[in-house]
């Protein structure tokens, strides 16, 4: 039984691959683009795997709106 704070691994997978495609699209290098992933995977999983974007709050907005 999946915990409800908690993102399926869909979720994860999904926002990553989309952090990579905007990155490729901004032809940023393949090194680049690993560590960013990786720098996104450490922060989720510090934050116990919830999503400030999911908390509300007034002026979270996406991290891919700054890419």
């Amino acid at each position: 039984m999946a915990t409800p704070h908690l993102p399926d691994k869909s979720t994860t997978t999904n926002l990553l691959d989309q952090v990579r495609d905007k990155l490729r699209v901004k032809h940023y290098s393949i090194r680049t683009e690993q560590t960013y992933v990786d720098w996104i995977k450490r922060f989720i999983f510090f934050h116990g795997n919830t999503y400030a974007l999911n908390k509300g709050g007034r002026g979270v907005s996406s991290p891919l709106d700054r890419l």
